[in-house]
């Protein structure tokens, strides 16, 4: 953190304990990334949706459900293996080289990525092939 703090004066890093749902939808709207790191599987990870949902890039765990949301989208490079503070480090580095127009567009198509896989149609459509199944 200390070299990125260097090479970028600016960076604000929180470190939050428990917040409220409200306080969390405040924080999406200054926050350009959420890291994410998790070690344990969760077959719906809310907190990748969510983020991506409001135009927070996740920076995340490639561990359980958080692999298949991001799957299709440029945001997959940037997940790191669970438990590994050096592989997340490195995407951080990776991220912070990026230009504000190229997060920006990065968020925009997480955002667009999500509203897509969680469309009605889309969930309509899921239900429908799993129903033709039984």
């Amino acid at each position: 953190m200390n070299e990125l703090r260097r090479k970028y004066q600016s960076l604000e890093v929180w470190v939050l304990d428990k917040v409220s749902h409200e306080k969390i939808m405040e924080l999406h709207k200054e926050s350009w990334v959420l890291i994410i790191p998790s070690i344990t599987e969760e077959p719906l990870p809310y907190a990748v949706a969510e983020a991506m949902a409001l135009g927070t890039i996740p920076l995340a765990s490639s561990v359980g459900g958080i692999t298949e949301i991001v799957d299709d989208c440029l945001q997959k490079k940037f997940l790191f293996k669970p438990g590994n503070i050096y592989d997340l480090i490195e995407k951080l580095k990776i991220f912070t080289l990026r230009s504000k127009e190229n997060i920006l567009s990065l968020a925009m198509e997480c955002r667009n990525h999500i509203m897509k896989i969680f469309s009605k149609e889309n969930i309509e459509r899921k239900i429908f092939e799993a129903f033709k199944k039984l």
